[in-house]
Formats: structure tokens, sequence, C-alpha cells
């Protein structure tokens, strides 16, 4: 085997996930592509009582009630303006993890960006805070670090992990 039939077969074999960039914050993060279900336009959310902050409450998707989330308050980042991380036209990204879906309001999407796997590295333990990360992994990119949010990490499991 020659050495261009070589890499050939290790560009055939590489595996790589895509993933959707979207910004809140004024900060970017990605989502695995795998674990989006829908994108749609916001809506006002019907509040409830002795939520955290982060959660803006849910709203009817096809009679299915769906939590909402905001992502820039979730991850603790500060509002930009009086829009807050939010912006003036946010978007609902929904996701589903382990067969439950979570609305997550972010100011805008972004393009689909293809990582290679053997790209991602582990988020260092300084990213952790109380409750843990919500980092799934940290890759390169065109000189750019892209941040892998968790999915299964941005709602609060039944244990109660509000953080």
């Amino acid at each position: 085997m020659t050495g261009a039939q070589t890499m050939q077969t290790a560009a055939l074999t590489e595996t790589s996930t895509d993933y959707l960039g979207l910004s809140t914050g004024g900060e970017d993060f990605v989502l695995p592509l795998s674990a989006i279900r829908e994108i749609r336009s916001f809506g006002r959310a019907t509040p409830l009582p002795h939520r955290p902050a982060w959660v803006l409450g849910v709203v009817n998707l096809r009679g299915t009630i769906l939590p909402v989330i905001d992502l820039g308050r979730r991850l603790g980042l500060a509002a930009d303006d009086d829009a807050g991380t939010l912006g003036a036209r946010p978007v609902i990204v929904v996701v589903e993890d382990q067969g439950r879906p979570l609305g997550i309001a972010v100011a805008r999407v972004r393009d689909i960006t293809r990582i290679a796997d053997r790209a991602l590295e582990p988020p260092p333990a300084c990213a952790a805070g109380p409750g843990g990360t919500f980092l799934r992994a940290l890759a390169v990119e065109a000189g750019t670090v892209l941040r892998v949010l968790d999915p299964a990490r941005l709602a609060p499991g039944p244990e109660g992990n509000t953080t």
C-alpha cells in the first residue's frame, strides 16, 4: 500500500460529528446535531413558581409541555444589554436527552460544524462549577476553541441540580 493510499484509508476511517453553533450572552457554543430535534421561534413562556432564574417557564409544543431555559443565564453569562442574554429575537433549540425534551433559548443559531472525534478533548477541571461542568468537550477548529455543550447537563436532574 502506498503512502497516498494509507492516507486515503485513514481519512475514510476517521470519524467525525456534526455540531450546531449557537450564540448567547455574547458567547459562542456548539451542541451535537444528533441531540437537536428542531429550531423554532421564541414565544412567551408560561412562568412557573419557585423556579431558578434561568428557567423561563414552559411552552406548548404540539401538545407537549416543553420546559424552556435561558442558556446564557444557565451558564452564568452576563447580560449584553436590557434584552438580557437572549437579545431581541431569540430562538428555541429543542434538544432531547434520554427521551426528555428541553427548549434552550439562545440569541441565535449559527452554522453547522463538523469536528473530528479525535480533536475533542475533555474540559479542564477549572471549567467545573459547584454543579459540575456544562461542557462535554473542547476542540480547536481553524484557530478557535469550540466549546461543546452537554445537553444532559443543562436541565436540572431528578436530584434537583439547579446550579
